[in-house]
């Protein structure tokens, strides 16, 4: 088996659809379950198994439960689209949330920020097109930003912080229900998002625990948030408490900061390694081939970057789920990744942990 694996995000496939994404390499399908209903996702685990089966994989193919986490959404705009200007003040307000928006300023979102907010905070929305600083914290379910730059957003779009502290309450009720729902539903592996610290994984333990999933299930961590990848030490603590940890560099783009993201994802595999566990590099592995048949190089040198630093597995988001080229996409990393192990190797650790300046 090669020595890095590739875990794909799908949507609601056919048959062969999901055979040619075997073929091609995927070994784990990560089913995200901000999206869809338990129902659906039901019917498609039961697919994959039985198409791992046929195709004679029933000990190596995986199915990722990935719960949604607290990701913070915009409630519904007028119109569907909002432009906003440089300048300009927008009231980001929960009490919104199932209200009909006018059309102002007054913007519905979907979880309350509030309380987790201090002035000054840098807000992103609709995946960093707009950016925004907060001015204030208006009321116990409102705040304040002045916004940067001439842009747009449209319903339900994400909104992401740079110095938000969830601290536990990382769980909101869909993640609940989403446990209970997949506790006898035979997932190999469950992904805790927006995670803060250690502490939130021994709390997922012990939800996954009484919702009854299998002693053997594989806690994956998505490190993506400022708190989690602030210091050494919390990101040590977190590779030693989790099974699996997967590089979030999506949602960590916005929370943490770019320009931290490539060290970053050094550290967190120097992390893995130092204490046997396993990892993801994920988001915009290949995103060009979302909408092209080729990659770009800098995309051939990112997915072989991650095989040399150590990396357990390369994944898939935009471009198997939305993409054109899904069956591609992931038949190029796998030749990528094919031709680095045959011709590179993966630094020691002492090296990586070196260059990271993870001590």
């Amino acid at each position: 088996m090669s020595k890095v694996n590739i875990v794909s995000s799908i949507k609601p496939s056919t048959d062969d659809e999901l055979r040619a994404l075997m073929h091609a390499g995927t070994r784990v399908f990560r089913q995200n379950f901000s999206h869809g209903t338990q129902e659906e996702k039901l019917e498609q685990a039961q697919q994959i198994r039985r198409l791992a089966k046929e195709e004679g994989l029933e000990g190596e193919i995986k199915i990722l439960q990935d719960l949604q986490g607290p990701k913070i959404r915009l409630g519904n705009v007028k119109g569907d689209y909002y432009e906003t200007h440089a300048g300009e003040e927008l009231i980001l307000d929960y009490a919104l949330k199932d209200a009909e928006h006018d059309g102002g300023n007054r913007i519905p979102l979907q979880y309350n920020l509030a309380d987790k907010l201090h002035v000054g905070d840098r807000v992103f929305i609709n995946d960093g097109k707009v950016r925004a600083t907060v001015t204030e914290i208006e009321s116990p379910t409102a705040f304040k930003i002045k916004v940067e730059n001439d842009s747009f957003f449209k319903s339900k779009k994400g909104v992401n912080m740079i110095g938000a502290d969830f601290g536990n309450d990382i769980f909101p009720a869909k993640d609940h229900e989403d446990m209970k729902f997949g506790a006898d539903k035979d997932y190999d592996w469950v992904a805790v998002s927006f995670i803060q610290d250690a502490e939130n994984l021994r709390e997922a333990r012990r939800l996954l625990k009484e919702y009854g999933y299998s002693d053997n299930i594989k806690l994956v961590a998505k490190v993506e948030t400022f708190e989690a990848t602030k210091n050494n030490e919390v990101i040590d603590a977190i590779c030693k408490e989790a099974d699996i940890v997967m590089v979030a560099r999506g949602d960590m783009a916005y929370e943490a900061g770019y320009e931290k993201v490539p060290v970053i994802q050094r550290k967190l595999i120097a992390g893995c390694r130092k204490y046997n566990k396993e990892v993801i590099v994920a988001t915009q592995t290949i995103a060009t081939m979302e909408n092209n048949p080729y990659p770009t190089r800098a995309e051939s040198d990112n997915i072989a970057a991650a095989y040399m630093a150590g990396a357990d597995y390369v994944m898939t988001s935009e471009e198997t789920v939305l993409g054109k080229y899904p069956v591609e996409a992931t038949a190029t990393i796998r030749e990528i990744l094919d031709y680095t192990e045959a011709n590179a190797d993966v630094i020691s650790l002492d090296e990586l942990k070196r260059v990271a300046r993870y001590e």
